[in-house]
């Protein structure tokens, strides 16, 4: 009890030091790895905040998204899709799958396997998800022109495909 009104020296210090350090030490500013992986986190804690009152998160809204305009899909697929390993996906779907967003069904072309479908819900979902997230990256990327944001767009699109 007494820590949190009178924090230590330690504690105090951290805080201190913590408040004093810049946003972009740097040392790092020219670091390409740590400038996406520092975008990445401040894009998705803001998404996944302003996705919550939907019950979601980037993850399950992207798979959302992958199914709608994909159509249906395996888990595997679409975990390969999203660039995430089983186990997220096994959670992201049982999620999508409890909030009645997406259904597992046989496939049709192979009766051993399931697909992944969105449903009626999953769609109204989907439709406040894109108003909610295209708000968030507008919000995000306000600092660059319209012109910097297609091309930075551009750019990352041809650093993952090639």
């Amino acid at each position: 009890m007494g820590m949190a009104s009178n924090p230590t020296g330690a504690a105090r210090d951290a805080a201190t030091q913590t408040a004093e350090l810049p946003a972009l030490p740097a040392v790092l500013a020219d670091r390409i790895g740590y400038l996406l992986a520092k975008a990445h986190l401040g894009m998705r804690a803001i998404a996944d905040e302003a996705l919550t009152p939907l019950g979601l998160d980037k993850k399950e809204y992207a798979a959302l998204v992958l199914l709608a305009s994909e159509g249906p899909l395996s888990q595997q697929a679409l975990s390969v899709i999203q660039g995430c390993d089983r186990t997220t996906m096994v959670a992201v779907v049982d999620k999508l799958e409890d909030g009645e967003l997406a259904v597992r069904r046989r496939n049709p072309l192979d009766r051993r396997a399931y697909a992944l479908e969105i449903t009626a819900k999953g769609r109204r979902a989907l439709e406040q998800a894109d108003r909610l997230v295209s708000q968030v990256e507008r919000d995000f990327l306000a600092p660059l022109s319209t012109a910097e944001r297609r091309t930075l767009i551009d750019l990352l699109q041809r650093l993952l495909v090639g």
